[in-house]
């Protein structure tokens, strides 16, 4: 177990830079991607809301708190393309938890789009139709749990190896709170 927890781990350090992926270092957004019409879906960069901010993205105040003020527009790519088209955009607040999330939109066509934020340029859309799968981070959860079965079966195998030193050296006893032996057998 424990060396198939070892050979995902590796896995995971291999393709965990390969992919193409907000949260990848040197991930690059593609040049469109597939949504469907009336669908939600999120806009991701690198370093999320607090990245966009460093680049001069302004915030704003909506609602008692503040948010980006993304100005974000979508071209279309399919073979009558549309482009500089406004994307109404519902953005994160400044204080969000999340890492790489800025905002969300509901895709105004069926078909392939390119997004782009004033301030930043492109940006990913991980949810989209056609994202790729994240294998380096089912890598990462096949080795935690193998290497924590791994761990756990190792542990037990000490036990009982320990246990079966002391039988042979008649060691059988163990003594409980009031002194007593007990069998351990």
């Amino acid at each position: 177990m424990a060396l198939i927890g070892l050979a995902a781990l590796g896995l995971w350090r291999v393709t965990s830079g390969s992919q193409n992926l907000p949260f990848d270092d040197g991930a690059v957004p593609p040049s469109s991607v597939q949504v469907t019409k009336n669908v939600t879906y999120s806009l991701a960069v690198p370093g999320g809301v607090q990245a966009m901010m460093a680049h001069g993205v302004p915030a704003r105040s909506t609602a008692g708190q503040q948010v980006l003020a993304l100005q974000c527009t979508w071209s279309s790519t399919d073979a009558n393309g549309t482009s500089g088209l406004t994307l109404d955009v519902t953005a994160e607040s400044t204080s969000t938890k999340a890492e790489n999330t800025v905002g969300h939109f509901v895709a105004p066509i069926t078909g392939r789009i390119h997004v782009d934020c004033a301030g930043w340029g492109a940006v990913f859309v991980p949810d989209s139709d056609d994202r790729p799968y994240d294998w380096s981070g089912l890598a990462l959860l096949v080795a935690v749990v193998a290497l924590t079965v791994g761990a756990a079966l190792g542990l037990s195998e000490l036990r009982l190896a320990m246990g079966q030193v002391r039988h042979r050296r008649g060691e059988d006893y163990d003594y409980d709170a009031t002194n007593e032996p007990i069998d351990q057998l």
